[in-house]
């Protein structure tokens, strides 16, 4: 799944996703080539709904300048998983991704695709430049018109193999190339990773967590190491873990907020994890903080979507396990493969996280955790604001408060 957030209009747009072996299975009974669905929040209302899929015909552009082989139109706007997202004026630039396999073959989805918010239409852009690898699972950030793409599981004629390699994509000029960094070989060598994560704060870009190309042979080997890109001086370095830092993890989300980079969730596939922690990286001292989640706990879940809006974080989908593993059959049934044994939720789900709570919410917490009786107490305006607080919990969209460090 690819996200964006618009803050001109304050709706948040999710594209695509993961999807289980049972639905895939009823798409591919009403088309071999579904279209990609979006769904859109009014952060407001909180309230979703879904955006048609696009009508054939639709325009696109197959003049692309960097030569590559043309475009299957088939092939766009097709529904995927492992993809990225970012967004530059009033546009949508998604990249990358995988469908399930038709035939024993991959779509070929190595073009660049644009959602427009004004006319809401897709189109395929010409890009100049050339395009990467096809990848899913890559690592995405972007700030203004600049968008990095580092890494990812290749696909195509390369599948199987991991990429550490680096992109700028200039949403302005539509063009793409690749970064070559300086000084950097021998780190670069232990880059080649997907299910990543990474943030561009400052002149920084920070890579953290993955899994890494050694996995592959048969033992999921994931990272918590972090790494620093210096865009100006064009070098990687490794940061070392200071402070309560994450547990080794893939499938979470890094958000950026002033200067903290947010981890939350992801999946530890060794011990067969998942988690709903959240750790604040300190990028003015290079420290690590976990952080201590009041009111309800979010479902452990990897592969969701984080998106920043004002003070808060709005965290939505994912994948989660059904039960807790107690045993070695359990813990088979929850491999990186177990939804098909029914192991696995696709959930649904909105969790938002004040990082700032004011104190009338952390108040109605107090209320709820101890049980006590407002009704009975408190004047008729306080006690319909917390009934309606209570209500809201029970619907789809839950509130959960942290503060900004721990002790």
């Amino acid at each position: 799944m690819s996200y964006v957030y618009d803050e001109e209009e304050r709706l948040l747009y999710a594209m695509g996703g993961y999807v289980t072996d049972e639905q895939a299975e009823r798409i591919q009974k009403e088309d071999s080539h579904k279209q990609m669905v979006t769904h859109v929040m009014d952060i407001d209302s909180h309230e979703w709904f879904t955006i048609p899929s696009p009508e054939y015909p639709v325009s696109y552009n197959l003049e692309d300048p960097c030569k590559r082989k043309r475009v299957l139109f088939r092939n766009a706007f097709v529904q995927r998983y492992g993809h990225r997202a970012a967004m530059y004026d009033r546009k949508i630039y998604i990249y990358g991704g995988s469908t399930r396999p038709q035939e024993g073959k991959l779509s070929d989805l190595s073009h660049v695709e644009c959602f427009d918010l004004e006319t809401k239409s897709w189109s395929i852009p010409a890009i100049h430049g050339y395009l990467p690898n096809m990848t899913m699972c890559h690592a995405s950030a972007y700030n203004g018109a600049d968008w990095f793409i580092h890494g990812g599981f290749l696909c195509g004629i390369y599948l199987g193999q991991f990429s550490n390699s680096l992109y700028h994509f200039d949403m302005k000029t539509k063009t793409i190339s690749m970064v070559s960094p300086v000084e950097s070989e021998e780190l670069m060598k232990d880059m080649y990773m997907d299910c990543h994560s990474m943030v561009h704060m400052g002149n920084c870009l920070y890579v953290f967590g993955g899994r890494l190309k050694r996995s592959f042979s048969g033992i999921n080997k994931l990272s918590d190491r972090l790494y620093c890109f210096n865009l100006k001086s064009k070098k990687w370095s490794l940061i070392a873990n200071q402070g309560t830092s994450p547990h080794p993890r893939r499938g979470h989300t890094a958000t950026p907020y002033k200067q903290y980079m947010i981890v939350f969730g992801g999946c530890n596939m060794e011990s067969l994890f998942h988690f709903n922690d959240c750790h604040f990286f300190d990028t003015s001292i290079f420290q690590w903080f976990k952080i201590n989640i009041l009111g309800l706990r979010a479902r452990p879940r990897r592969s969701h979507g984080c998106v920043l809006v004002d003070d808060s974080l709005i965290i939505f989908g994912g994948t989660a396990p059904k039960f807790e593993a107690k045993s070695d059959q359990d813990l088979l049934k929850l491999s990186f493969n177990g939804s098909q044994d029914g192991a696995l939720d696709d959930i649904s789900d909105t969790i938002i996280i004040e990082i700032f709570p004011k104190l009338k919410q952390r108040c109605i917490h107090v209320i709820i955790d101890n049980s006590l009786n407002f009704r009975k107490h408190l004047p008729r305006h306080v006690v319909q604001t917390v009934d309606e607080f209570i209500e809201s919990m029970g619907q789809e969209t839950n509130y959960v408060y942290g503060p900004v460090s721990s002790k």
